[in-house]
């Protein structure tokens, strides 16, 4: 199965990328294993390894957080004083509305797509990604926006948080 959290990661950003150079903000995803060093504006994917659901079945129920953040310090030569929040704030609506893409009562058109976006991978990477060649997201469900991190994060920084649940597992199931 290999590191089916790292997986996980590695779809969601892909799947997200695309939707990021459209909100037109300059911004850089990193999945949770990653030796890059983090400059901001960033958005981190840290997805945790559940249990198996349901058991004997290869599938496994997963947690996931992304946490954007930006600069809140003005730049130099930055002339609308409101810019840093304006892009969170895009930035934030893209990423929350790209978890909710939904066919019916659900979101497994969100599923479908992260699903796909991972497997692409494999085939544009397949040094790096050649592990992703089967990998599924069956679902994904409960996408909470859990605003900032409560004052974790430095003062110079703008934090916006969600976090939600997803099934995956490593075959080609769908």
């Amino acid at each position: 199965m290999a590191n089916l959290r790292s997986k996980l990661d590695r779809a969601i950003i892909a799947y997200l990328e695309p939707i990021a150079v459209a909100v037109n903000v300059d911004v850089t995803l990193y999945p949770a294993n990653s030796s890059a060093e983090r400059e901001l504006p960033l958005i981190d994917v840290m997805a945790t390894q559940g249990p198996e659901e349901p058991p004997f079945t290869g599938n496994h129920l997963m947690a996931t957080k992304i946490r954007l953040e930006f600069p809140a310090a003005n730049q130099p030569n930055q002339e609308n004083p409101n810019q840093n929040r304006l892009d969170l704030d895009a930035m934030t609506d893209a990423v929350f509305d790209a978890l909710h893409q939904s066919t019916g009562d659900d979101y497994s058109e969100t599923a479908r797509l992260v699903t796909a976006a991972g497997r692409a991978l494999a085939a544009s990477d397949p040094t790096n990604h050649a592990d992703m060649v089967d990998f599924t997201c069956q679902y994904v469900q409960g996408v909470s926006y859990l605003g900032g991190d409560g004052g974790n994060a430095a003062a110079s920084s703008f934090v916006e948080m969600m976090m939600f649940q997803t099934r995956c597992c490593a075959a080609n199931v769908g």
